[in-house]
């Protein structure tokens, strides 16, 4: 017997199945972002050096790696809930937001990913230390970048599957003349 509250159940069982490879994407997205802001304020933030971020030798490229990843984390949790709150295979705008806001995601996560990739690589060649948290910082801005592209993918083989189908032109069924003339 199925109770109210197990109703949400068997509304997700309805998605299909590329919708949840984008819904892991996001959730991993989500897990990328949060992990490089953690990995970026504790342990590449120093105030006993002269630039306190320990990704740049001039500047502050630990503020533009915050205020990125606060916004790849509230696209990437506004996918999620589209994707778990919204039947999403009956709206189709929804696609378009998604296929958009993830292809926006990934530009911004890949200046992010090559500005901490070129401003580390500097820091690390000038001996500042915090080699191995850049690193993990690294890894972390192409993964989340990856993962926002290859949901825009996803979504985009979503719509593509699910366009609506040419009717093919040529044969068109006639009826015969004998199915149609009543015997008396």
């Amino acid at each position: 017997m199925r109770t109210p509250d197990m109703s949400w159940r068997a509304d997700l069982r309805k998605l299909p199945r590329l919708c949840w490879i984008v819904v892991g994407l996001a959730l991993l997205n989500v897990i990328c972002s949060s992990a490089l802001s953690g990995v970026v304020a504790v342990h590449l933030v120093d105030s006993a050096y002269s630039p306190s971020c320990l990704l740049n030798l001039d500047g502050d490229v630990c503020t533009f790696t915050y205020v990125t990843t606060m916004i790849s984390l509230f696209i990437a949790l506004g996918i999620l809930g589209g994707f778990l709150l919204v039947d999403y295979t009956l709206i189709k705008p929804l696609h378009d937001v998604v296929v958009g806001s993830s292809l926006f995601l990934a530009f911004w996560q890949f200046v992010m990913s090559l500005t901490i990739q070129l401003r580390g690589n500097q820091a690390t060649d000038a001996g500042f230390p915090g080699t191995s948290a850049r690193n993990a910082a690294y890894a972390m801005a192409w993964m989340s970048m990856s993962c926002s592209l290859l949901m825009a993918c996803v979504t985009m083989w979503i719509m593509w599957k699910n366009r609506p189908k040419k009717k093919k032109k040529g044969k068109t069924a006639v009826p015969s003349a004998t199915a149609s003339t009543s015997r008396t």
